[in-house]
């Protein structure tokens, strides 16, 4: 009897211990972690234009009346414009009136292109290729009266036209602010809608070119979370010579919350 009593005690010692290591166990166990769900954001960056391509631009001067003496002080027209790859630059104008005391200057960057006395009628002066600058300063000055002191050198100018010939080149920026989606971005993508497709185009995305080729008129340019950083991205559309694009563009990009 002394015995089965010991052994009934053991057996019920060791299922305490048992029920007392479980619960232990499910209450120091630690909680299960959470899942991570993916998702989907889109940045509309609305509508963008960006040109590379030769054409004409014509300045309208107006009119102006450009002076010298030594006892009036001087009176001339400046004009500056930035033309990329410029092929040719002309100036074009009409001399209403004149009082003959001294020659007309024409000046491209500060370089005298023509220098003379002009009686009335219409000019125009040709800036030598070798002389043409993506900067175009163009003057138009009257030399001193310098010993006729008693008036000043006048020419008054009328229909100024500065006519320029070069490239356009006007490339485009979006951005866009990536702020929780960065953390666990998986890829993202650029997408365009192209109504006007001409030529090739570089995409830059934060200074790196993830495209350089012709585009179709629905473009799909993919990046990678290295190519992209948390807050402001910038997105470059550049195009290459002799292109033009215009449309409208958003970002998609994949990632867990």
């Amino acid at each position: 009897m002394d015995e089965y009593l010991l052994t009934v005690g053991i057996g019920v010692l060791i299922l305490a211990l048992l029920l007392l290591i479980t619960n232990a166990q499910f209450i120091t166990g630690a909680a299960p972690s959470r899942q991570l769900v993916p998702a989907t954001s889109v940045f509309d960056l609305g509508s963008f234009s960006s040109t590379f391509v030769k054409e004409t631009k014509t300045y309208d001067l107006g009119s102006k009346e450009v002076s010298n003496g030594v006892l009036f002080g001087e009176n001339k027209l400046e004009f500056h414009a930035e033309a990329p790859e410029i092929e040719s630059a002309l100036v074009k104008f009409r001399v209403a009136r004149m009082n003959d005391l001294g020659p007309l200057f024409v000046k491209y960057n500060g370089d005298v292109v023509e220098k003379k006395r002009y009686a009335a009628g219409d000019y125009a002066v040709r800036v030598p290729k070798e002389m043409l600058n993506e900067s175009s300063t163009i003057e138009m000055s009257a030399s001193s009266s310098l010993w006729q002191f008693w008036a000043p050198n006048i020419y008054s100018l009328r229909n100024i036209n500065l006519i320029v010939k070069s490239f356009d080149f006007s490339p485009a920026e979006l951005n866009f602010t990536l702020g929780e989606e960065y953390t666990t971005l998986k890829q993202g993508r650029i997408e365009f809608s192209l109504e006007e497709n001409t030529g090739r185009m570089a995409v830059v995305l934060n200074g790196k070119e993830i495209m350089n080729d012709f585009a179709r008129n629905e473009q799909s340019v993919p990046f990678s979370k290295e190519e992209a950083r948390a807050g402001e991205n910038k997105i470059r559309i550049v195009p290459l010579q002799g292109s033009r694009f215009s449309g409208t563009a958003h970002v998609v990009v994949f990632w867990e919350k």
